[in-house]
């Protein structure tokens, strides 16, 4: 990033309250908590894959779907609302979920 743009963005977080943590490049472990949350996407598309007994020519699919069940589901860190609820304003349907 030149020093300007990264002059702009650190103003920008800083209004925005936005807290940055730097870490050391292609060191993913550092930040846990998006790491733990791959894992469990990662352990969901596995189980939908191996339960559907579906090859890995679904992966995509199965991620897909596994990020969408994640945004449609409550939460209790968001006082038990959905993620698409806390955006959107309104709470999403599940007339349209299938069995994956």
């Amino acid at each position: 990033m030149t020093n300007k743009l990264h002059i702009f963005f650190t103003d920008y977080c800083k209004k925005a309250g936005i807290v940055r943590h730097k870490i050391v490049v292609k060191i993913p472990q550092q930040n846990g908590l998006a790491e733990k949350f791959n894992r469990t996407i990662l352990e969901r598309v596995r189980c939908m894959l191996l339960s559907a007994n579906l090859s890995k020519n679904f992966w995509v699919k199965a991620v897909m779907t596994a990020c969408y069940l994640i945004n449609s589901c409550p939460s209790t860190t968001i006082n038990m609302k959905t993620l698409e609820e806390v955006w959107s304003g309104h709470p999403p349907s599940y007339d349209t979920l299938r069995v994956f």
